[in-house]
């Protein structure tokens, strides 16, 4: 790619991509939620009939529940990490994008 002096550059756009088998799975996914959770609120799969609107699942308290769970239990032991976010409806991802 050339700029305004007309020098040439390497230029690399960043490509992602994200795979799901169904399309139902991918809000929950992106939002590091267990299957069968709501991805827009703190809602389970139990909840969902209920007749009041659950409160948002916002990144920053996913990020806050993440780090409480770093605090006691090694993000990388899985044996432990996943039952732990499961607690908290989370899929056991300790480091989502």
């Amino acid at each position: 790619m050339a700029d305004s002096l007309g020098q040439n550059h390497w230029c690399f756009t960043p490509l992602t991509s994200h795979i799901v088998d169904v399309p139902e799975a991918t809000p929950s996914l992106m939002a590091s939620v267990r299957c069968n959770t709501s991805p827009g609120t703190m809602a389970s799969y139990l909840q969902f009939g209920d007749d009041f609107h659950h409160p948002s699942q916002l990144k920053s308290k996913t990020f806050k529940i993440l780090n409480k769970i770093e605090k006691s239990v090694d993000p990388l032991d899985l044996e432990k990490y996943e039952p732990e976010s499961w607690k908290y409806q989370l899929n056991g991802v300790h480091n989502p994008f």
